[in-house]
C-alpha cells in the first residue's frame, strides 16, 4: 500500500539501503530499526508535534522481533513478528524487509557476505498522547463515550498509562489503567485499572469496578507454555434503555401500567486462572485447564418505586440468577496458522491480516460445593468457524456457537448462535461489497437475559434497543469505496441496508429494514480505526420515511 511504500521508501535513503529480493538460505547479521515520526514529509505543517512526545525506543521494537541475529532467514517468523508488532495504538504500520548496504563491498573489513542479510525494521508510531477513545450516538442521544487521557506509548516502551472515563445512557466512570505487555522484557504481561462510577443524571458516586490480569501469554506460535491470572469486579447499577430513555417494566401480576425503571443494583467478581499447553504443527493445539469462580448478587435498590406486589414481580422478571458459582474447567482449540494480508477492508490502505482455515473451540466446566459452588452443574460452551479467501482479494466467514448448562435433569440457559460474513473482492479497485447475516436464541432462559437490537446493534434506522427478544435475526449489506487521500486522511462512503428484529419466539418476527448512507475517515497517525457517520431511513413501524436517523462512532458497524 501507499503508506507502507513510502514509508519502507524513505527508510532505505535514510540509512543507504536496498532490499534483497532472494533472502531464501540467508543468515541473519543485524537487526535495523527505523521508527519514523508521526508526521512526515507529507505533513510538514504538524511536524512540530514530533518533538512533544518520546519515539518508540529501538530496542524494544527490536526485542518484539522473533528473528534473531544467526537465524536463517523465516518467512513464517517475519510475519508472526509484524502482527506481534503491529499494536493500533501504538503502531500505524509496520514493514520488515530483507535488506543490504547499497554498493556493498566485497566480503571483509566488516562487509557482509554473500549468505548474509539484515532485517529491517520500519514502522512508524501513532500519535500516543492523545485523548483517545470512541464514542456512540444516534440522533440527539450520546449513547456512550470511551475517552482516556492516554499515552500508549509509555516512555517510548509501548506501555499504556491512562486516565480513562467510559459513559453509557446511565452512568459514567473514572479511573486509571495501566498495560505493560512485556514486564521487564521478561514477556510477563501486567494490566489493570480501576474506576470509581457516577449516576448520569445526579453525579452522585453509585460503585465501583476494577481489574487485574498478570500473563505469560503464548507470544509466539512456537511455544509451548502460557498461563494467565485475572480478577475482575464490579459494584454499581445495571439499567436497561429504550431509546434515550430508560426501559420501563409493566408487572403482569397487577392491573394498572406500573411503568417501573428498569434498573437494579449488580454486584459481580470474576476469578480465572489457566495453565495452557501449546502444540506447533500445521494446525495449531492448545489445551488449558483452570479454576474459576463467579460471584452475582443482584438486588433491587433501596428507592425502588414498587410494592411488594411489584417487586416480587421485577425481581422474577428482571433481576438475573444470583449465585456462586465455582468450577474447575477444561479448554480445547484448534487453528491454523494461515494469514493472508488484505486491503480496504476495514481500514482503506492499511494492512489487515486475516487468520484463514479453522478455528474450534471448546470448553467444559464442572461446578460443585466442594469447589465453593452454591450449585452443582455442569457448562459446555464451543464454536465451530472457518474463514477462507474468495477470489483475489474477497473473504468469506461462517460460524456455528453453542452454550449450555446442565443442572438436575434439564439444560438451562442454553444459547446457540450462527453468522455468516463476506467480503467480495474489490470491483474495479473501486468497491468492495460487505455482508453479515446471523442469528441468535437463548432456550430456556433462567436468568433473564435477552437480545437488544435497534440503533448501532444492527438496525441503524431504528431507535437504540427498541426490539428485544431472546431470539434475533439480523443482516447488513454494505458497499464501501476504497479510500481518497487527501492530506493526511484517507476518507470513503458506504451505502447500506439493515434488515432484522428480535423477539421471544422466532414465529414472531417481523423483519424491519432501513437503507441509508454513510462516510467513513481515517487518520493512521492518530488511529487505525475509521470514524465514522451514518444517516439510516427506516422502512417500516411508526418512524417510517423522513427525516431518517444519524448515528457516529469509532470503527465499522460490523
Amino acid at each position: 500500500g501507499n503508506f507502507e511504500e513510502e514509508a519502507l521508501q524513505e527508510a532505505l535513503d535514510d540509512l543507504g539501503l536496498e532490499v534483497v529480493a532472494e533472502p531464501k538460505g540467508k543468515v541473519v547479521r543485524a537487526i535495523r530499526v527505523h521508527n519514523l515520526d508521526v508526521f512526515g514529509d507529507d505533513v510538514r505543517a504538524l511536524a512540530w508535534l514530533n518533538g512533544l512526545r518520546r519515539t518508540t525506543r529501538e530496542d524494544v521494537i527490536a526485542r518484539e522481533v522473533l528473528l534473531r541475529p544467526g537465524e536463517v532467514w523465516d518467512p513464517e517468523s517475519i510475519a508472526e513478528s509484524r502482527r506481534n508488532l503491529k499494536n493500533p495504538n501504538q503502531s500505524s504500520l509496520v514493514v520488515i524487509r530483507p535488506v543490504r548496504p547499497r554498493g556493498n563491498p566485497s566480503p571483509g573489513n566488516g562487509a557482509m557476505g554473500p549468505e548474509e542479510v539484515d532485517l529491517l525494521v520500519v514502522t512508524r508510531d501513532v500519535w500516543s498522547l492523545r485523548v483517545a477513545g470512541s464514542f456512540e450516538s444516534q440522533q440527539d442521544v450520546l449513547s456512550s463515550v470511551s475517552a482516556s487521557l492516554v499515552e500508549t506509548n509509555f516512555l517510548g516502551r509501548r506501555k499504556l498509562a491512562a486516565l480513562e472515563f467510559d459513559m453509557d445512557l446511565g452512568a459514567y466512570s473514572m479511573g486509571p489503567a495501566y498495560i505493560d505487555p512485556n514486564l521487564a522484557g521478561t514477556r510477563v504481561e501486567v494490566a489493570g485499572t480501576a474506576a470509581a462510577v457516577f449516576s448520569r443524571d445526579t453525579g452522585r458516586i453509585e460503585g465501583t469496578r476494577g481489574q487485574a490480569r498478570v500473563a505469560y501469554p503464548l507470544w509466539s506460535l512456537d511455544r509451548e507454555w502460557g498461563a494467565s491470572l485475572s480478577v475482575r469486579h464490579d459494584d454499581s447499577i445495571a439499567r436497561s434503555f429504550e431509546g434515550g430513555e430508560l426501559r420501563r417494566y409493566d408487572a403482569p401480576d397487577t392491573d394498572e401500567d406500573d411503568d417501573l425503571p428498569w434498573e437494579y443494583d449488580r454486584r459481580e467478581l470474576d476469578v480465572e486462572s489457566e495453565v495452557v499447553r501449546s502444540f506447533s504443527g500445521d494446525l495449531i493445539h492448545r489445551v488449558g485447564a483452570g479454576y474459576e469462580l463467579e460471584l452475582v448478587r443482584p438486588s433491587i435498590l433501596e428507592d425502588f418505586p414498587g410494592d411488594p406486589v411489584q417487586r416480587g414481580a421485577f425481581a422474577r422478571d428482571v433481576l438475573p440468577r444470583s449465585e456462586r458459582a465455582a468450577a474447575v474447567f477444561a479448554r480445547y482449540r484448534l487453528f491454523q496458522p494461515r494469514y493472508v494480508m488484505y486491503r480496504d477492508l476495514d481500514t482503506f490502505d492499511l494492512r489487515e491480516e486475516r487468520r484463514l482455515g479453522p478455528d474450534i473451540r471448546a470448553r467444559l466446566s464442572v461446578a460443585g460445593p466442594v469447589l465453593g459452588s452454591e450449585a452443582t452443574f455442569v457448562r459446555g460452551r464451543g464454536q465451530i468457524a472457518w474463514s477462507e479467501s474468495l477470489g483475489d482479494d474477497g473473504l468469506g466467514a461462517i460460524a456455528v456457537e453453542g452454550d449450555a448448562r446442565l443442572q438436575g435433569r434439564e439444560f438451562i440457559d442454553n444459547e446457540v448462535r450462527a453468522a455468516v460474513t463476506v467480503a467480495s473482492p474489490r470491483i474495479a479497485e473501486m468497491v468492495r461489497m460487505v455482508a453479515r447475516l446471523d442469528a441468535s436464541a437463548r432456550l430456556r432462559e433462567t436468568s433473564n437475559r435477552f437480545y437488544e437490537l435497534g440503533g448501532l446493534t444492527g438496525l441503524r434506522g431504528y431507535d437504540l434497543g427498541e426490539y428485544t427478544g431472546t431470539r434475533r435475526v439480523r443482516g447488513n449489506l454494505e458497499a464501501r469505496t476504497t479510500g481518497l487521500r487527501m492530506w493526511l486522511f484517507q476518507a470513503g462512503a458506504v451505502a447500506f441496508w439493515d434488515v432484522g428484529h428480535a423477539a421471544d419466539r422466532f414465529r414472531d418476527l417481523s423483519l424491519k429494514n432501513d437503507v441509508g448512507l454513510g462516510l467513513r475517515v481515517l487518520s493512521p497517525q492518530f488511529s487505525r480505526f475509521v470514524f465514522r457517520v451514518d444517516w439510516a431511513l427506516p422502512l417500516q413501524g411508526a418512524d417510517a420515511g423522513l427525516p431518517g436517523r444519524v448515528t457516529a462512532g469509532g470503527g465499522q458497524v460490523f
